[in-house]
C-alpha cells in the first residue's frame, strides 16, 4: 500500500507541474492544436513527443495496478494495449 501511495504522490507532482508550467515559465497563451506545430517540428521533436505520451500513459498504468480499472474509469490499459504493437517511428509514419 505503502508503495502505491508513493506512485500517486508523485504522478500527482509531476501532472501539478506539468499543469503549472505555463505560469511558472511565463505568461504565454497555450496555441490552439491545429496540427501545424507538429508539421513543422522536426523529427526529433515528433519523437520526443510521443515518448513523453508514452511516459505518461506508462506511469499511469503502473500507478493504476492490477488488475487495471474499467474502461468507463481509464482508458490508459486500451491506449496501452491499442499502442504496443507499433514503435515510435511507426507512430510518427501514421501520424504524418
Amino acid at each position: 500500500m505503502k508503495d502505491n501511495a508513493w506512485r500517486r504522490g508523485l504522478l500527482g507532482l509531476v501532472l501539478a507541474l506539468i499543469l503549472a508550467w505555463p505560469a511558472i515559465g511565463s505568461a504565454r497563451e497555450v496555441p490552439l492544436v491545429t496540427g501545424e506545430h507538429w508539421t513543422k517540428s522536426t523529427l526529433q521533436e515528433r519523437k520526443s513527443f510521443l515518448l513523453g505520451a508514452t511516459t505518461i500513459m506508462e506511469l499511469e498504468q503502473e500507478v493504476e495496478g492490477t488488475p487495471p480499472p474499467p474502461p468507463d474509469k481509464s482508458l490508459i490499459d486500451v491506449w496501452c494495449r491499442g499502442l504496443s504493437h507499433y514503435t515510435i517511428d511507426e507512430m510518427v509514419k501514421a501520424i504524418d
